[in-house]
């Protein structure tokens, strides 16, 4: 049996509990994992897949696919400004040019 991995954003929570400060979203664990996983491994290749199998235990498709929904989050913005802004600029990513996008394409 395959465990399920949370792929969204985590809820919304406050910045200091029992605050009345403004609620702020912040990135889910597996989310910030896989930002984490992209700055120490920025060059993509079969190192880097065999990486991710071991890492994450999922396939190499589903792992970008995930890193393709995240970069595009805000909190991903501000808080991995320079992985983001990479990530965008590589042609794999793009949303019709990803491996899951070819996969499931109509």
């Amino acid at each position: 049996m395959t465990a399920v991995l949370p792929t969204t954003t985590a809820p919304i929570q406050t910045a200091r509990p029992g605050t009345l400060a403004s609620a702020q979203p912040v990135l889910a664990e597996l989310d910030r994992r896989i930002l984490d996983f992209e700055v120490e491994n920025p060059v993509n290749g079969q190192a880097k897949n065999r990486l991710i199998l071991s890492t994450f235990s999922m396939p190499v498709r589903r792992y970008f696919h995930l890193l393709q929904r995240v970069i595009e989050t805000p909190m991903a913005m501000e808080e991995y400004p320079q992985v983001v802004a990479r990530c965008l600029r590589d042609p794999r990513l793009q949303a019709d040019e990803t491996l899951w996008g070819r996969a499931h394409a109509g």
